[in-house]
């Protein structure tokens, strides 16, 4: 706030203020004064009112739009990796105004990295930069929106930390600790404003790229919310018949909650623990072959790389997707030994069965393991996951640990050195030493030996 003396120093301080500003890319806007005169000669967006203002009263004026969101986008190419935050506010005439709040960028690491990992490099820089913006502005995080055009790392994101290698699993991790899953969006590669900083740009093709104003077009080309899959709820559980018992119980309350004249109490029956077990495959199956559950139930063939392509699918009366059974179709076996209810290498879901039976096996071999577990499931890789898991069993680490051989000591020279017969000779002194303890006779052997 300011003033002069008269409407030409007014208008020499404005046209001052606003030049300085705008070498630095800052535009000034919503100008209000107490003069009719002055006001006329800024331009009719820049104001914040056609009325001139009112001193002797009390009036006060916004200077601050009164809605405004953030929005973080993040991207990187084999060069670098870079962040930008803009700010969308509204104002009270509802006009909509974006503006870039701030950008960072990193030159990517002589050592050559995928394409993928320096993405999520470049989310990892965005959640940072969108943590310390919002406690700079007061802005609460969970309300900001991150986009990046990367659907792998939408799949990092959405999933827990443990199921991928060190590298991602450790960045994984603190995104998920500053940010949500329903946060991430995925945005086309030509819309990402963050884009322009991982690249070659000269200076003439900076002032033909405006982020700013694309914003209408990527807008249409962002996807739902990018919800997590469920395995949350699964890495909560170290053991599968807890994990079941959970299940079931949650199962009865909500069946209790619909039917209130029919409850079901007491303990668990046989019926409602397979009943959740089918529940959990369903959940894994939907995430881990939803491509092919989708073709199945749409009558088209699978795609040729499909995984499970070779073991001719198909979805029961329970739409849980099971193994066509190969040549056992008319054998005298269980439905689920010649149909096996399939599952993914590498699930949580997956880890837990094999545990479990391991465990109730008395911690049996590799090879016992597999053929127990496939009277009911066929786990894609089997042998090479059920080895892994075993070898990391502590209970059969301990059985299997190697024993330690005691060093014998050096032979004596006597023993080693030539010489004629019966040069050295000795005695062995040993005999067996009887005494009567009560009614328990014991035999002691004479620890004297003289030689």
């Amino acid at each position: 706030m300011s003033g002069a003396n008269s409407i030409s120093e007014a208008l020499e301080l404005q046209n001052q203020l606003t030049q300085m500003l705008s070498s630095a890319g800052l535009v000034l806007r919503k100008w209000a004064s107490n003069c009719n005169e002055l006001l006329n000669s800024i331009d009719s967006d820049m104001r914040l009112s056609t009325t001139s203002l009112n001193i002797d009263n009390d009036d006060t004026v916004k200077t601050l739009d009164n809605q405004f969101h953030l929005f973080g986008f993040s991207d990187a190419s084999e060069k670098a990796y870079a962040a930008a935050i803009y700010c969308r506010s509204v104002s009270d005439t509802g006009k909509i105004n974006v503006q870039l709040i701030t950008a960072k960028t990193r030159v990517a690491p002589l050592k050559p990295v995928s394409l993928p990992r320096l993405e999520l490099c470049g989310a990892l820089l965005l959640v940072k930069l969108m943590d310390f913006t919002c406690k700079a502005l007061n802005y609460p995080v969970s309300q900001a929106q991150f986009y990046t055009d990367s659907t792998i790392v939408l799949s990092w994101v959405g999933s827990h930390a443990s199921r991928w290698k060190t590298f991602v699993a450790n960045r994984v991790a603190k995104i998920q600790t500053l940010s949500s899953a329903t946060q991430w969006h995925h945005i086309s590669g030509n819309a990402n404003p963050a884009d322009l900083a991982t690249r070659d740009s000269s200076v003439p093709s900076l002032k033909d790229s405006v982020p700013e104003e694309r914003y209408c077009t990527f807008q249409s080309t962002i996807v739902p919310n990018h919800l997590p899959d469920g395995n949350d709820l699964l890495h909560k559980f170290s053991s599968l018949s807890k994990l079941k018992r959970v299940i079931s119980y949650c199962l009865r309350f909500v069946n209790n909650c619909k039917n209130s004249k029919g409850k079901t109490i007491g303990f668990l029956k046989t019926n409602e623990l397979n009943n959740a077990m089918y529940v959990l495959i369903k959940l894994v199956q939907t995430i881990e072959f939803n491509n092919e559950i989708n073709a199945l139930k749409r009558n088209q063939p699978l795609s040729s790389r499909s995984k499970i392509l070779s073991l001719n699918p198909f979805l029961d009366h329970s739409n849980i997707l099971r193994g066509g059974g190969g040549r056992l179709r008319h054998a005298n076996l269980a439905y689920g030994h010649k149909h096996p209810i399939l599952l993914p290498k590498r699930h949580i879901l997956t880890d837990l069965i094999i545990r479990h039976y391991h465990e109730i096996l008395f911690h049996a071999c590799t090879q016992l393991v597999q053929s127990c577990i496939q009277e009911q499931y066929w786990i894609i890789g089997a042998r090479d996951v059920i080895r892994h898991l075993i070898r990391k069993c502590v209970k059969c680490c301990k059985v299997k640990a190697s024993i330690i051989n005691q060093m014998m000591s050096d032979l004596p020279s006597s023993h080693i050195s030539p010489a004629p017969a019966f040069m050295r000779c000795g005695v062995d002194y040993e005999m067996l030493v009887l005494f009567k303890l009560k009614s328990l006779k014991v035999v002691v052997p004479n620890p004297l030996k003289h030689t």
